[in-house]
């Protein structure tokens, strides 16, 4: 019998999603395919790649156990507006993980994300957000791409938009939230709280190692080129490839340092489309969100 999965890590972006995946999918009441980013929901993103068939969706849940509960992670769930409506037709008690941090940090750090994986080609993050009313319209959009709408920045950052359409197509009580602040200072104990949500055995805990720090790609010509291959765009044809190969190639184009500060322009773009978000999240999650709000020049 083929199984649904029973949540979702949805996203967003650049908020703990990646270490949260692989703490999840350690624990032995749980099982996740090897794969993130499947995005088989959300019909109304542009993909660069194949979406997955129905059949072959579910296939990658058929090694689960009876007793595991299934899930996966995709982050641009969270952003598409007809993901949760997709979700709740197929599955109306799938129970969904958000997770959010603030958004000026997590669009900044997203930029250099897709720096590094050769989603994006402006360097400048500034010239990249005012850019934006081009690519909505089509041009100025990098061929390597591989979500289209990961490019507008300021549509990712519009949390409480995202977290309301969640909440109004499963019911506030079928999504959790989790952000990155507490993820990061107290990580056993938002980690025991996602358990609780999910219903599964809280005496199991993973080695809480980080992932998907944040990076910049050594040679930016040769990463984009890495990415314009075969290998690079196909999982299937990843798996294929040594370990020890695309390690190796990792190293040469990929180095792990901090990010630069975030740029004040950059936050003066963004203000008047952020703020009045996180001022509704204040309301919606009930926590003071004040420190989100201020441009911080070391963030």
């Amino acid at each position: 019998m083929q199984r649904w999965p029973d949540f979702l890590i949805v996203g967003a972006p650049r908020c703990g999603t990646t270490a949260m995946y692989h703490y999840l999918k350690a624990h032995p009441d749980i099982f996740m395919p090897d794969r993130k980013e499947i995005h088989f929901f959300g019909q109304d993103l542009t993909l660069s790649h194949r979406r997955p068939t129905e059949n072959e969706y579910l296939a990658l849940f058929q090694k689960a156990q009876a007793h595991q509960k299934i899930g996966e992670a995709s982050v641009w769930y969270l952003m598409s507006k007809s993901a949760p409506t997709e979700i709740a037709r197929q599955r109306p008690d799938t129970r969904v993980i958000i997770m959010l941090r603030n958004p000026f940090e997590a669009l900044y750090s997203l930029h250099q994300e897709m720096l590094c994986n050769g989603n994006e080609e402006l360097q400048d993050f500034v010239a990249a957000l005012q850019a934006e009313p081009a690519r909505r319209a089509g041009s100025r959009i990098p061929s390597t791409f591989l979500c289209r709408e990961g490019l507008y920045y300021s549509e990712i950052g519009r949390f409480a938009d995202q977290l309301q359409r969640y909440r109004d197509a499963l019911g506030d009580h079928q999504v959790h939230v989790t952000l990155y602040d507490d993820f990061r200072s107290q990580t056993a104990e938002a980690y025991l709280k996602i358990l609780q949500f999910l219903e599964v055995a809280t005496d199991f805990t993973p080695e809480f190692k980080p992932y998907n720090q944040s990076k910049r790609a050594k040679n930016p010509w040769l990463q984009k080129w890495v990415f314009q291959t075969p290998w690079a765009r196909s999982f299937r044809i990843r798996q294929w490839i040594p370990k020890s190969l695309r390690d190796a190639s990792w190293k040469l184009r990929v180095e792990y340092q901090p990010r630069p500060p975030l740029p004040a322009e950059a936050f003066t773009l963004l203000e008047p489309t952020l703020i009045p978000q996180i001022d509704r999240l204040e309301d919606m999650l009930q926590r003071d969100l004040t420190s989100w709000k201020t441009h911080d020049e070391h963030r």
